[in-house]
């Protein structure tokens, strides 16, 4: 695999990954109040409809960690499958094989986020990228405190997703572009995201359609999304999740190729 191509399956896979603990973990704190919300219709109240309808703010504040276990399916016909870790208040690690594209690890340990893969090797994941992966995978505390990491939601209307009505969500993340999330108008569920990442290719445009919504532990998660960008289609099914489960020992340590890596002013 040449290298440019290998890159932007890294970067692909970081940015799958991040969608996915996204949708995991993602819910909204500093709601309006009751009355608020049965009057006016806003981004905000949107999104605590949404939070209570997999499982109420409560649900989200007892998770002190999760596993993911997932299985993508790409459409260049490899599998990978895929173990993802997080940790309060913001550890994260995730490890994705595939005969075909071989391993890839990515971690965070609260201060430096690294990844390290057969194609690439170790290095250590700086700037906008490293942006997405704390705020999106690593930050669980986002459940009650999305404030520090979204600017606003703003409701842009009503739009259609797989012939069902969904309200548009508009949200704008710090230092960041926006995403918009589609909420259905009956569930309350996100059943849509649409986003644009940055990769050494350029921009990379990716809707997300979320289904399957069931129950794990106490909140509600799609098991089945299919991830949409660059004429491809991923097909992303969560074979198994876990709230609360016991960490492996030094599991968030970073490794030594990475510590071989890290200049001073990072120490």
């Amino acid at each position: 695999m040449k290298r440019n191509g290998s890159n932007l399956t890294g970067r692909i896979m970081n940015i799958i990954l991040s969608f996915m603990i996204l949708v995991a973990l993602f819910s909204v704190g500093s709601a309006q109040t009751a009355e608020e919300t049965k009057t006016v219709l806003t981004g905000a109240a949107i999104m605590d409809k949404y939070v209570e309808a997999t499982g109420g703010a409560k649900a989200y504040d007892d998770i002190k960690s999760m596993f993911l276990k997932t299985t993508m399916n790409m459409s260049v016909g490899a599998t990978l499958d895929i173990s993802i870790y997080t940790a309060r208040p913001d550890l994260f690690y995730s490890r994705a094989e595939s005969k075909e594209i071989g391993t890839m690890e990515q971690g965070y340990d609260g201060q430096i986020c690294w990844e390290k893969s057969m194609a690439q090797g170790p290095r250590i994941i700086t700037g906008a990228e490293r942006q997405d992966i704390v705020r999106d995978n690593a930050a669980m505390d986002r459940i009650n405190n999305w404030r520090n990491y979204y600017d606003s939601a703003i409701l842009a209307g009503v739009d259609t997703v797989e012939g069902a009505l969904a309200n548009k969500v508009v949200v704008y993340p710090k230092q960041d572009k926006p995403q918009i999330f589609y909420f259905d108008q009956n569930s309350g569920f996100l059943v849509k995201l649409t986003a644009s990442y940055d990769s050494q290719m350029g921009e990379i445009p990716m809707d997300s359609y979320l289904s399957e919504y069931r129950k794990a532990g106490e909140i509600m998660l799609p098991f089945k999304t299919i991830i949409k960008f660059m004429g491809q289609g991923q097909i992303v099914i969560i074979d198994s999740v876990a709230c609360n489960v016991e960490i492996p020992p030094d599991l968030f340590k970073l490794p030594e190729e990475i510590k071989a890596l890290i200049k001073p002013e990072q120490k």
